[in-house]
């Protein structure tokens, strides 16, 4: 399986929390990410998004910008203070260790923290720095017990490369 992990788009003011929509930035930030996925050859066949606005806004960006059709799929689970280890569990019994390329569009701390999960069996382990709109890709070997780190890049550098 492969998976790749994105902290939502740059996000506006809102007075609750849950309704924050993307800023202009953030849209860009997740079309970029969206054509960067396209231009590797990593399109989602799912994408998976909090119950969170800021969230589905940009999983909605991503799978336009990366020609991933109509493959958006809204979890509980991917909020800020969720636990990595019961969204991995949920994660396993869904696709176990099918073929798939899925993309998780969630929040600080949570990707960070199921990043190093995945990585290190360890929700504290290593820190990979997760700005908004950042993307990393991983694989997963022995059906989905160990994952090797392909890629991580910031929205800075994804923006660059969309122009």
């Amino acid at each position: 399986m492969k998976l790749c992990l994105m902290r939502h788009g740059d996000a506006m003011s809102a007075v609750l929390d849950s309704i924050r929509p993307l800023s202009e930035k953030g849209a860009a930030e997740a079309e970029a990410a969206g054509l960067f996925l396209l231009r590797t050859g990593e399109v989602p066949n799912v994408i998976i998004h909090s119950t969170l606005l800021r969230s589905g806004l940009t999983a909605e960006c991503v799978a336009a910008s990366s020609g991933a059709g109509d493959v958006l799929e809204q979890w509980r689970g991917l909020e800020p203070y969720d636990s990595p280890v019961d969204f991995l569990a949920d994660l396993q019994s869904t696709f176990g260790a099918s073929e798939r390329n899925i993309l998780v569009v969630g929040h600080q701390p949570f990707v960070s923290e199921f990043a190093s999960l995945l990585l290190t069996r360890s929700e504290a382990a290593v820190s990979l720095k997760f700005t908004t709109g950042s993307l990393c890709g991983m694989k997963s070997e022995g059906m989905g017990k160990f994952w090797t780190l392909r890629f991580h890049i910031t929205s800075k550098h994804l923006l660059s490369l969309a122009m």
